[in-house]
Parts: structure tokens; C-alpha cells; sequence
């Protein structure tokens, strides 16, 4: 071989090389760029308050439940947690009315639980009639809040169309599996 050849087959070794490397140079970069994206996607994620995102809520009827200070509590009472008792308070005596009118008890395994449970179990049982007391207007008032947020204990007014007051109740609600539970209710008068 002549000399021009060995330098033309030297010249396309280098060139191979070249474009071996700047092909592998490349890849490099674009997995680099890749990654990056793929952690920075990852590392975003879904928005976390978004885990605490209310659920659509809608309490039948035309009951109001109005909140009023009561003592100083250990640790403050959140909107999110008043509207989550307020729907439970609400749907407990819905679901009274609708074991007592219609015989379904769903509603009772759903919004008691514990002492409340039995209790609501035992009065229906009699065959009573059941006047859950699905007033138009209740007025919690909250008289402990655990620091851990998982119990609250209020007393609740029921009044009338008029605003006389029908009913006092003492209600201790416990938070059980996400829902707000009626685990004990006492009638004051």
C-alpha cells in the first residue's frame, strides 16, 4: 500500500472515531436532559394540599348549623373539620329518621359508632317513633378539641322554626376511618 492509502485509511479510522464519539457524546447528553426531566416530573408530583381537598358535600333539607364559641380549646377548631362535623351531625340524624320511617339502618353504621351506635340500635329496636329532631337550625357549640384533631366534644341546640330551643344534646364525635363519627350522645333537655 502506498503511503496515500495508509494516510486515507487513517483519515476515515479518525473520522470513524470521530463520529463514534460524538454519537456516544450524544446519547450522553440527551440521557442527561432525560433524567433530568423524568426527576424534576417526579419530584413535582401531584399538588400535596390536594390530599386535603374537601369532598362535595350536600346536606338534603334546609337545616342550618351555626357554629358559636364555646370555652378555649387546646388546639384550633379547622372550617374544614366544623363543615366535616357539621355533615356528619346532620346526616346521624338523617339517617335516625330513615331507620325509624323506613327501616334502612345503613346510615346508622355509617355516621355511629361505639355507645351512640348501640344506643340508636336499642331505641329503634323498641319500635318507638324516632324524632331525630331534623330542626332547621342547630347551634354547636364545641367544648374540647383533642391536640391529635380526632375528637370533639359539643353540645348542640335544636331549635324550631321559631327559635325556641326543642333539644340540648351533648355529642362527642371521634374521626374513625376518614369520617366523623357520633360515638356518644347524651340529651341534656
Amino acid at each position: 500500500m502506498n503511503s496515500l492509502t495508509q494516510a486515507s485509511l487513517r483519515s476515515s479510522d479518525h473520522l470513524r472515531k470521530a463520529l463514534w464519539l460524538l454519537a456516544i457524546g450524544t446519547f450522553g447528553i440527551l440521557s442527561v436532559l432525560l433524567g433530568s426531566q423524568i426527576v424534576l416530573n417526579a419530584s413535582e408530583g401531584a399538588d400535596f394540599t390536594s390530599v386535603f381537598s374537601e369532598p362535595a358535600q350536600t346536606i338534603d333539607g334546609d337545616a342550618e348549623v351555626v357554629w358559636v364559641e364555646g370555652q378555649p380549646l387546646l388546639r384550633t377548631l379547622e372550617p374544614q373539620t366544623m363543615e366535616a362535623i357539621e355533615f356528619a351531625w346532620i346526616r346521624s340524624q338523617a339517617a335516625v329518621d330513615n331507620a325509624a320511617v323506613a327501616g334502612d339502618r345503613t346510615g346508622i353504621d355509617v355516621w355511629f359508632s361505639g355507645p351512640a351506635h348501640e344506643q340508636v340500635n336499642e331505641v329503634l329496636a323498641t319500635g318507638a317513633i324516632v324524632d331525630a329532631g331534623n330542626s332547621d337550625r342547630h347551634v354547636v357549640t364545641s367544648d374540647f378539641y383533642s391536640i391529635d384533631g380526632q375528637i370533639l366534644m359539643a353540645h348542640i341546640d335544636r331549635t324550631d322554626d321559631s327559635g325556641d330551643l326543642t333539644e340540648r344534646v351533648r355529642v362527642v364525635f371521634i374521626l374513625r376511618d376518614g369520617n366523623w363519627r357520633v360515638e356518644h350522645l347524651t340529651r341534656i333537655s
